[in-house]
């Protein structure tokens, strides 16, 4: 994000408890839902996210890089997302990545190097008096 002829690298770290999806269950696929209450795209952009392992929690200063990794959200044009309104993002390797007997994380990041203007996704959070939360949506398969 730049601001005031500064800029700041944010990481948003989020954790599910995914320990109810059955011990024997296949994951087919999963989506992430965010509810967007702000966005600024000046250089074009696009939101990014790689599976983060759950039990990192409790999270520390070396959770936050400067560069976010693409294993599960390779990129979705910040252009897209809409301001006030739930999206929901596919995801990609979630077959490996979701754990069916603790916490499944994500960290997500901005693409790119250093801005020329101000990008950054504001998502609503648990703590959100009255948006909803982010969610993991997880698809599987039974044997």
């Amino acid at each position: 994000r730049l601001a005031f002829g500064d800029f700041q690298i944010l990481t948003g770290l989020l954790r599910f408890n995914t320990s109810a999806l059955p011990d024997n269950a296949t994951v087919t696929s999963a989506r992430l839902r965010l509810h967007v209450t702000g966005k600024a795209d000046d250089d074009n952009r696009s939101l990014v996210g790689e599976w983060y392992p759950g039990s990192n929690w409790p999270i520390d200063a070396t959770d936050w890089i400067q560069s976010t990794g693409t294993t599960a959200l390779v990129g979705t044009d910040i252009t897209g997302l809409i301001k006030n309104e739930t999206a929901e993002l596919a995801l990609s390797g979630a077959g490996g990545a979701v754990s069916v007997s603790g916490y499944t994380g994500l960290r997500l990041g901005i693409s790119g190097g250093q801005p020329t203007g101000d990008n950054y996704v504001q998502i609503a959070a648990f703590e959100h008096p009255s948006k909803p939360e982010p969610q993991l949506v997880v698809t599987y398969t039974l044997p």
